[in-house]
């Protein structure tokens, strides 16, 4: 599982909280706007203040809603990830799955509020790619030695290939021979 949950349950905890305040700020603005225009004398000294709510409503709507999204998003990222045969997944690819073209700016986010364990961002090649990682957990770790891949570009196509570390791999794209002991970018 590649899904950090706690920090899922937090994103969709938060974003509520935010998407709540953000109405609750709204409504205060509204009938405070209204007061000041009823001429209301109390209403008239503290009209700053409404301002302030007008303006804070839509912000913290907005922060709700990506905090949301993320949730949504890492959920679903999390049964792709699990279900994709390979290490590498091109972001292109993920963009089409999820009909969103903003999904690198997403992912991105997801990362940096690390949603997400064992994975990384990598921009080795022609595109953007993640990269999932295995990494043996208890007492398997101790004995089990996990083979270490790595990202190598083709040199004739440009493609991200996944490659056991020190072997000879072929492209998956267009077949060349790639050496697993190439350039490797980690994020």
């Amino acid at each position: 599982m590649y899904i950090n949950n706690a920090k899922k349950v937090k994103c969709g905890i938060v974003g509520g909280a935010q998407m709540v305040f953000g109405m609750m700020s709204g409504i205060m603005a509204f009938v405070g706007i209204l007061e000041v225009i009823g001429n209301d004398p109390l209403a008239r000294d503290i009209w700053g203040f409404f301002v302030f709510l007008t303006v804070m409503t839509p912000i913290l709507f907005y922060l709700g809603v990506n905090n949301l999204i993320v949730a949504y998003y890492s959920t679903r990222l999390n049964e792709i990830f699990l279900l994709h045969s390979d290490r590498i997944i091109p972001v292109a690819e993920i963009t089409r799955k999820m009909s969103t073209d903003k999904m690198l700016k997403y992912l991105q986010l997801m990362l940096r509020k690390k949603c997400f364990v064992n994975v990384s961002l990598n921009y080795a090649g022609t595109q953007p790619v993640i990269v999932l990682e295995d990494r043996a957990v208890g007492e398997n770790a101790r004995r089990n030695h996990m083979t270490e891949y790595i990202v190598v570009v083709c040199p004739n196509c440009g493609n991200s290939n996944s490659v056991k570390k020190g072997s000879i791999a072929n492209c998956r794209s267009c077949g060349q021979f790639i050496k697993g002991g190439g350039f490797i970018e980690r994020t």
